[in-house]
């Protein structure tokens, strides 16, 4: 088993990495690459090869709130970002 360390320590092996929901592998591919794990690390740690993990790193997740879960709309005026900031947000 290894530790690794992406917003604290935490204990990754195939296993491990098995058993997480698609959009936790997701996120750990990713948090795992930009904390500078190589390929064949990530390849180790997660017990996939490395058409796996690029599919995995490129997935799309879309999460559906509940009604009861987003609450009341928020009051006041809305926020207004720049044009620039839009197509930014829109390219993540």
């Amino acid at each position: 088993m290894s530790e690794i360390t992406l917003f604290g320590a935490c204990q990754m092996t195939p296993k491990v990495f098995t058993a997480m929901a698609p959009h936790l592998q997701t996120e750990a591919v990713r948090l795992m690459t930009e904390c500078g794990y190589g390929v064949g690390a990530i390849e180790r740690l997660a017990g996939s090869h490395r058409a796996d993990l690029l599919a995995t790193y490129n997935r799309v997740h879309q999460i559906k709130l509940r009604d009861e879960d987003r609450g009341p709309p928020p009051k006041g005026p809305r926020t207004v970002i720049s044009a620039t900031a839009r197509l930014i947000l829109l390219q993540m």
